[in-house]
């Protein structure tokens, strides 16, 4: 086979190894949805939770794990931005937050499906979780010769309370922290922060 052969399939065994992927997390999760549960309360949101919606609902049609994996997958593809970590985050957000209804594990199983870690995948529904689109932007934003990381959100979404989150984002700008920086003063500040 040749070189040009060979690279001409390679798209196509990318694809079908990815969709063996998808189809076996898929099964993962259907099995577990069908196993006894415990009845899941859904806790009202954590106070600083956005009021307005992130995106509207979709359709009960396209409202399934598969499709949810199939759109982070579609966005793990396109080069990292801002824009679409928060994409990811608003997909994972509502894959963890209906357990009744894609399955404990779904974000797991997202995460094996896309071949990404599972942990980065929960950091940046918690930026989602906390913050609009707009409100990232607005963060992220240069300002007097300073600007934000991803990474300095994701460390202030952990952070319980809305007005201390407030607190360090606007403390993180004003004096341009690094990301270690800003780190070290939640850690001394003694902040409850989610795990």
């Amino acid at each position: 086979m040749t070189s040009r052969a060979a690279r001409a399939t390679r798209p196509s065994l990318r694809e079908a190894i990815r969709d063996l992927a998808l189809r076996f997390a898929v099964q993962i999760i259907e099995v577990a949805r069908h196993a006894p549960l415990v009845d899941v309360v859904e806790e009202s949101r954590p106070s600083g939770a956005l009021d307005r919606p992130r995106r509207a609902e979709p359709s009960r049609a396209t409202d399934t794990l598969e499709s949810h994996i199939e759109q982070l997958c579609s966005l793990a593809e396109q080069p990292r931005s801002d824009a679409t970590r928060y994409a990811m985050g608003a997909i994972t957000l509502e894959l963890k937050t209906h357990p009744g209804r894609y399955g404990r594990d779904a974000v797991t199983a997202a995460a094996t499906a896309m071949r990404e870690d599972a942990p980065g995948l929960y950091r940046f529904s918690y930026v989602a979780e906390r913050w609009t689109a707009d409100e990232v932007a607005q963060f992220l934003r240069p300002r007097d010769g300073r600007r934000l990381q991803w990474s300095h959100l994701v460390a202030v979404a952990r952070i319980a309370s809305r007005s201390v989150r407030r607190r360090f984002i606007r403390r993180a700008m004003r004096e341009g922290l690094s990301i270690r920086e800003l780190e070290r003063e939640i850690d001394v500040a003694g902040v409850r922060r989610h795990r």
